[in-house]
């Protein structure tokens, strides 16, 4: 099924793999509006709770090593399948841990079976669909993990205020159960996949190729920088807007997740746009406006401080729809692994940086927060710059 067969794009790059994003984003960060019901019910620190998020992010991180050179064997779609159903399964044992230890472990194994989807739904994408095509499409998918992150945890925060935080994520798991075995069903064969041998010399092969490009490596600390700071901010923004003078309830802090609809919008749009006028353009101003839009957050009126929000969730999807769009054309024959490494420094940023957050945000307050992120994303900056410098240079090096 998943053999040489007549070119053109698959009919699973619309909504079979939005509906992948959603799964992934939604299930990844299901227990983000809780942290302050679980910080409450088993008496930890914001740092703490934050584990439940931490342990599935850098799970499955590591996770994608393993299942990006699966997928080079044993094909993309048949491991997309496998993954999304197993991680759906998982999430309906989550809501009945009895202690937050096993609940952390469960996430664990939940990011360990969603690490099947991100990395290979990349390499899937770079081989269906055209050059031409492939910021539009990556932005789609991207598209579909900003709906998921944002209806999940509106949907786990609302119905968490009535029955409590189990009875929120295991609404959400059943959604998604249901989600993910739609995708499986319906998703189509690969048309342009060539298997390659599973062996250990062929995966370090790959791993190391991907691992010495500089271009590739300064990719991968875009992820690192913009997706840590993305997800310290929404860690822990509820913790403040819950205090004075704010004093908001949990329920009503959960529609703040209700602007990840810029990132549905900024995707796509962000795609296109690095089709035309090139992505170092695009990529540099997702960053500053990330940045700006992180320092925005200082302000005290709710109004204001939302704006700044808006634009702090547009600079990053847009940066990180022309950053994966830019490794999953350059990784070349070793594509899987050039995603995997991408997504591994993505999720270790939001895993190492969403931590730290709440060390800083107990000793420093939100400013010590906003501080720490906007030095990160200054150093996104001039990942930025150098990643525009050397595409001009690889441009001029084809052109002579």
């Amino acid at each position: 099924m998943n053999g040489a067969g007549p070119p053109g794009p698959p009919a699973a790059t619309g909504r079979e793999l939005f509906a992948a994003g959603f799964v992934t984003f939604s299930l990844l960060y299901e227990t983000q509006p809780v942290l302050p019901l679980l910080a409450s019910d088993w008496g930890l620190s914001p740092a703490a709770a934050s584990l439940s998020l931490s342990a599935a992010t850098l799970a499955l991180a590591f996770g994608m090593l393993a299942w990006a050179p699966l997928s080079d064997a044993k094909g993309r779609v048949g491991v997309l399948r496998v993954a999304i159903l197993l991680a759906a399964l998982l999430a309906l044992a989550v809501p009945f841990a009895p202690s937050f230890p096993l609940l952390v472990a469960l996430r664990g194994l939940q990011g360990l079976a969603l690490a099947g989807v991100p990395a290979v739904a990349m390499a899937y994408l770079s081989e269906e669909v055209e050059p031409r095509r492939s910021g539009a499409a990556m932005g789609l998918f991207i598209a579909g993990n900003a709906v998921g992150g944002m209806v999940g945890r509106i949907l786990v925060g609302l119905l968490s205020a009535r029955l409590g935080w189990r009875g929120g994520l295991l609404v959400l798991g059943l959604v998604d159960l249901l989600l993910a075995a739609w995708f499986a069903w319906n998703v189509p064969p690969s048309r342009r996949f060539r298997p390659r041998p599973l062996t250990r010399s062929a995966i370090l092969r790959g791993l190391a190729a991907s691992a010495r490009d500089p271009v590739l490596l300064g990719l991968y600390a875009m992820a690192f920088l913009v997706m840590g700071s993305f997800v310290t901010v929404y860690n822990y923004l509820a913790f403040s807007l819950q205090g004075p003078p704010w004093s908001l309830a949990p329920s009503d802090v959960s529609w703040v997740f209700l602007l990840y609809i810029v990132g549905v919008a900024a995707s796509p749009l962000a795609g296109r746009l690095s089709d035309r006028v090139g992505r170092p353009r695009v990529l540099l101003a997702g960053v500053a406006c990330q940045l700006a839009g992180a320092v925005g957050t200082l302000l005290v009126p709710l109004a204001p401080k939302l704006l700044a929000l808006a634009l702090f969730t547009l600079g990053f999807f847009t940066a990180h729809a022309v950053a994966s769009t830019g490794v999953a054309r350059r990784g070349g024959a070793e594509k899987a692994a050039a995603s995997a490494h991408y997504l591994l420094a993505y999720y270790a940023g939001s895993s190492a940086v969403g931590t730290l957050g709440g060390v800083v945000l107990a000793r420093a307050g939100w400013g010590g927060v906003v501080g720490m992120v906007a030095a990160l994303l200054g150093v996104g900056l001039a990942v930025a710059v150098a990643f525009g410098r050397a595409s001009e240079s690889g441009r001029e090096e084809a052109a002579s």
